[in-house]
């Protein structure tokens, strides 16, 4: 990755599974099941927002991937999504668009993979 940020907060995470223990198991499985439902159509609505400079919707779908996996102790990803956000809030020309919007994608799978061999690894 290239970066300072940890791929994972691994105290949210243990956060998550201690509430998990407290109320209900399968919890951490089932946001992570969510998690993946949103945010799959997010990716793509991103995607397309780039090929037509649709800044509102880059916004939109970069604040909800970014919020989502703060919760979920996906850190990389959430400085990515926010970092695509701010871009897009901005309006900026210079950005990298392409270039982001596939780093973003690759955040993404790094995380879900890591948090589901973490999950797979519990049971």
């Amino acid at each position: 990755m290239g970066r300072d940020i940890s791929l994972i907060d691994w105290n949210q995470v243990n956060s998550l599974k201690q509430t998990e223990h407290e109320y209900e198991m399968g919890l951490l499985r089932e946001l992570l099941k969510l998690f993946v439902a949103e945010n799959e159509s997010r990716l793509d609505e991103i995607w397309e927002a780039v090929k037509t400079c649709d800044y509102d919707a880059i916004n939109r779908a970069a604040h909800a991937i970014s919020g989502s996996s703060a919760n979920l102790g996906g850190c990389c990803l959430a400085a990515t999504a926010a970092e695509l956000e701010f871009a897009a809030e901005s309006r900026a020309d210079f950005v990298p668009w392409t270039e982001l919007a596939q780093r973003l994608r690759v955040d993404y799978i790094e995380t879900v993979d890591a948090l589901e061999r973490f999950i797979g690894g519990e049971d």
